[in-house]
């Protein structure tokens, strides 16, 4: 059984150890007799008093306090940032009470991984969705994502205030789109959704109610296997660009309209200049005659 722990022990690119009730090393792997030189210039051994290497440094006041919790028989993960000449990184922290045959605690096992690469790639993401987050509200357009049982995954704050306003509802992501929306609208975006569920993307206009109308883009999310995972749907009032067109529509008629009115009597004034002057010619005939 030792010799398994210790392969398993050595096996990982963990430091492993293990203290007792008085802070006193049980054991440890290689990789934590190489981190605890390399940081602390420590060469320790079976029996030391793990503190002792720690003296004036920031990480024993944490490593004190998170083993004696452990001790309490609570089983937790922490991180810390630490800083030493040959390291500069995060660090993950397992502490796992050690029990004996009548369940009495007589450790604790630690396991600390090296996070750093995760935490920077944290951030990168962090950093992103910030940046996608402010995009998204920056948008007068609604734009929301689901999933295949069509609800919530995210939204933004536009589309949030258009439900408040036109339906009554403050959503939150998790809620079901069909059930927000009411009966009729509920039925007409589970069919535009499904197409989408099938990979279709296109692009409509619904009339909400009398005076509201929307241009809606569906586009399916994929995931890295290329399998349709939801539906994200970005939604446009035209209402006020609608009335517009209609003005304008309205307005082209109607010059429309005046224009072949105005063609109209310009061929009737012109027809009638054309039969004035016939009768002027007529009465210069008629004077001409008389006068001879």
């Amino acid at each position: 059984l030792n010799a398994n722990l210790r392969g398993v022990m050595e096996s990982t690119n963990e430091s492993v150890y293990a203290v007792d009730t008085s802070f006193r090393y049980l054991m440890f792997n290689h990789n934590h007799k190489r981190i605890m030189k390399l940081l602390y210039q420590a060469d320790i051994k079976v029996g030391d008093y793990k503190l002792d290497f720690l003296k004036n440094t920031e990480d024993r006041k944490w490593v004190k306090a998170e083993i004696r919790k452990a001790m309490n028989g609570t089983v937790f993960v922490s991180e810390h940032f630490i800083s030493y000449p040959k390291f500069a990184g995060y660090i993950q922290t397992t502490f796992n009470p050690i029990r004996d045959e009548s369940n009495k605690i007589k450790g604790v096992a630690v396991f600390v991984k090296d996070v750093t690469e995760r935490k920077r790639f944290e951030e990168i993401i962090q950093s992103i969705n910030a940046n996608m987050k402010a995009v998204l509200e920056s948008t007068a357009d609604g734009i929301l994502a689901i999933d295949r049982n069509y609800r919530y995954t995210m939204f933004n704050q536009s589309h949030a205030n258009a439900m408040k306003r036109l339906f009554g509802k403050d959503i939150k992501p998790g809620d079901n789109l069909l059930k927000v929306l009411p009966a009729n609208l509920s039925r007409v975006a589970k069919a535009e959704v499904s197409k989408v569920f099938n990979g279709q993307q296109f692009s409509t206009t619904i009339q909400i109610d009398k005076k509201s109308i929307m241009d809606t883009s569906y586009n399916p999310i994929h995931d890295e296997r290329r399998e349709i995972i939801g539906a994200a749907v970005f939604i446009s009032d035209i209402t006020d660009k609608k009335k517009i067109e209609e003005k304008m529509k309205s307005l082209n008629e109607e010059q429309t309209k005046q224009n072949e009115q105005m063609a109209t009597q310009e061929e009737e004034l012109k027809a009638a200049l054309e039969e004035l002057s016939e009768r002027n010619f007529e009465l210069d005939q008629l004077m001409y005659k008389t006068s001879h």
